[in-house]
């Protein structure tokens, strides 16, 4: 009478159910698969770059410092020396090729100075024949010889300074001296009485001793005798 078993409809409707279960698990097993081979989802936003860090020093605030006070000026009380004068000698920069003619006047013994008082190494007394009595060593002056010492043959000049020369500088010497018996100048006794440079004095006393004199005699008789002789330093234009 029946032509569908109720066995056979019930066992239908658990394998449709079964189905639908098994498509979503397989469903489910898949879709956990993707998810976990996709890589992580990058997040849109990008980070930040960091800030760089600023330090700000504080201002340097310059100390004021208190106005020195001027120092003391240095004040030396050093001795005073007296300032001597000296003839101002310009050197030539261009050295001359052709020396000047050198003029030394006054070769010849001029007035001798008499020398007032006893002299040093004896004395003169005056006598009745008026030359008086000489002690042995006297020094006697022109006025008490009866001979005046000369210069014997032509000496030559004193040298003239080179420095001078070259500058052009002209000059004097007055210079005092004893003529011994022998005719030599006693050169101990030397005294400059003037003189313009130091350097031409110094040339008077270096050619006095090449000199030569006839001595001074009074009555016959050798005496030493006091001289005087100038020098003069010229250059011929």
């Amino acid at each position: 009478m029946f032509t569908t078993l109720m066995e056979s409809r019930a066992g239908r409707a658990r394998n449709t159910r079964g189905a639908v279960v098994s498509v979503v698990l397989h469903g489910t097993a898949i879709a956990a698969a993707v998810a976990l081979t996709m890589p992580g989802r990058v997040d849109a936003k990008p980070e930040p770059h960091p800030k760089p860090l600023v330090f700000l020093a504080a201002p340097i605030v310059p100390r004021a410092s208190a106005p020195r006070s001027p120092m003391p000026p240095h004040t030396s009380t050093a001795p005073t020396v007296p300032q001597i004068a000296l003839p101002v000698i310009h050197v030539p920069t261009v050295a001359p090729t052709v020396l000047p003619q050198v003029e030394l006047r006054g070769p010849e013994l001029p007035d001798l100075v008499i020398i007032g008082g006893p002299l040093r190494g004896g004395s003169v007394s005056t006598g009745p024949g008026g030359h008086g009595e000489l002690e042995s060593g006297g020094i006697v002056s022109e006025h008490m010889v009866d001979q005046v010492p000369r210069m014997i043959g032509s000496a030559a000049p004193p040298r003239y300074p080179v420095v001078l020369r070259e500058s052009g500088v002209p000059g004097r010497v007055v210079v005092r001296f004893v003529v011994d018996t022998m005719g030599r100048a006693e050169l101990g006794d030397v005294v400059i009485v003037e003189a313009t440079h130091a350097l031409f004095a110094d040339a008077v006393k270096n050619a006095l001793e090449r000199y030569r004199f006839t001595p001074g005699a009074v009555e016959g008789r050798k005496v030493r005798t006091m001289v005087q002789l100038p020098f003069t330093f010229s250059l011929r234009p």
